[in-house]
């Protein structure tokens, strides 16, 4: 029976055993399988960075991924302070400017860069650099530097060649004057924006941060007064003020000195009370008499209607055209009547235009030793002529009677004149145009008619005075 067992568990070993063995080799198999994976990844994806490998040159040969990344962000962030330094041309001495790349806008996403350094297997045995892709917007770069621009004032604007009145004037002797000058035409210079702007990227791409000079556009000063053609004296007109007051003389030099160099621009009306200002202590004009109410009264200015009578008489020879002009209460003893014009701050003014589409330029001599002043006017329109001019009387009103006012504070019987009185004047002015050979080219014109109103003359008395 025993022996029966022992057969029967051989026959069964032997079928099993085809099985098992089998099974094993199934196992074995599977078991051969993940392994054989394993290895694979290993090549595909590296554990560190491989020889040889540079990131924006900077070895990273045997780091970790995390190891190389933290690395390369350092080296991002060196990049970013490293400064581009340039210089720009001004007025005098050149200007050096510096900015970190990361002031200027630029950025960088290294994250992709930094897995392809990582995956990349150098099987050439060469060192491999990785430069970091840095982005720039030059459009923002160019904002930039445009505001820079007009904050520091890079370059220098071209001069044309102009006109211009070279003056003097000396306060201690009371003269001023001045000679009329041509310049001749500058040439200057911008910073080219674009071209500075495309530099700037061209070199941070390069990784050249060499100091450089910025990119200048010339720029041709023009010949504006060749165009404009050669000036010559078109107007002079010349007064005197012999027995005048040391406040009155003075005044007349600060206002000569004002208009003396002054431009009447094309087509424009030029206003003497606009230019000279107000006349007042503050502004430092002295007090002198002048005419106001037909009274000459103490005033801050007083003495300068002088000077702008002087001013329009030079303007009607020079052909201009008077677009204000009051004349005094009382005539002028400085020009012939019926040509004065007076102004007063806040009150009258002369005011006269350019006719021509050329400027015009004013040269005031004021001769304090030799009492005199002289209104000269420069223009380019050139004359075979020359005028005259003249004024008559047209017509007359009588004196009106004395005015009388009771002052107590006068004697009894005394008796003050306080505003003398004029009879009423209507005076014509006339031009008459010739050739220098003598040859009437024009018939006399009438210019204009100043009228001098009557005035009654004024009295104060005493109050024993018997008023008429």
């Amino acid at each position: 029976m025993k022996k029966e067992r022992v057969l029967q568990l051989k026959y069964i070993w032997a079928a099993l055993l085809p099985v098992i063995v089998c099974l094993l080799f199934i196992c074995c198999a599977r078991a051969e399988e993940p392994v054989s994976q394993k290895v694979v990844d290993v090549s595909v994806s590296p554990q560190v960075f491989d020889t040889g490998v540079f990131i924006e040159g900077t070895d990273v040969s045997g780091l970790s991924l995390a190891e190389g990344t933290e690395k390369a962000m350092d080296v991002l962030e060196q990049l970013l302070e490293t400064r581009i330094t340039f210089t720009v041309e001004t007025p005098g001495t050149p200007l050096t400017y510096s900015y970190r790349l990361k002031n200027l806008g630029v950025t960088a996403d290294p994250g992709p860069l930094i897995q392809q350094a990582f995956t990349y297997k150098n099987t050439a045995g060469q060192p491999a650099d990785f430069p970091l892709e840095l982005q720039m917007d030059e459009d923002y770069i160019c904002g930039l530097l445009e505001a820079m621009r007009e904050e520091e004032g890079w370059g220098l604007a071209p001069v044309s060649s102009s006109y211009y009145v070279e003056t003097y004037s000396n306060e201690e002797n009371l003269t001023t004057g001045g000679v009329l000058k041509r310049s001749e035409p500058e040439d200057g210079y911008e910073v080219d924006i674009a071209g500075l702007a495309s530099a700037i990227v061209s070199k941070i791409h390069a990784r050249d941060f060499s100091d450089f000079e910025a990119p200048v556009n010339h720029l041709e000063g023009n010949d504006e007064a060749a165009a404009v053609g050669e000036m010559i004296l078109m107007g002079r007109y010349r007064t005197h003020y012999d027995d005048s007051g040391e406040g009155r003389r003075y005044n007349i030099w600060k206002i000569s000195e004002k208009l003396n160099g002054a431009k009447l621009f094309a087509g424009k009306v030029f206003s003497v009370n606009d230019h000279v200002g107000e006349r007042n202590e503050e502004n430092g004009w002295a007090v002198a008499y002048g005419i106001e109410d037909g009274v000459y009264t103490e005033q801050y200015g007083g003495g300068i209607c002088q000077v702008s009578s002087t001013f329009y008489n030079a303007t009607l020879r020079a052909e201009m055209e008077p677009t204000a002009r009051v004349p005094h209460t009382i005539a002028a003893s400085y020009v012939p009547k019926g040509m004065d014009a007076t102004i007063s701050t806040g009150g009258p003014d002369f005011k006269v235009k350019n006719i021509l589409d050329t400027n015009m330029y004013v040269i005031v001599t004021c001769n304090g030793p030799k009492s005199w002043v002289q209104v000269e006017i420069y223009g380019t329109r050139a004359r075979d002529y020359e005028l005259a001019f003249w004024s008559e009387l047209a017509s007359e009103q009588e004196m009106p009677a004395p005015i009388y006012e009771v002052n107590p504070s006068l004697g009894e019987f005394e008796k003050k004149l306080v505003r003398p009185g004029q009879k009423g004047e209507t005076w014509e002015v006339y031009r008459e145009k010739k050739s220098y050979d003598g040859t009437l080219l024009e018939e006399e014109t009438l210019i204009t008619t100043s009228t001098y109103d009557p005035i009654a003359p004024k009295y104060e008395v005493g109050s024993g005075v018997a008023i008429p």
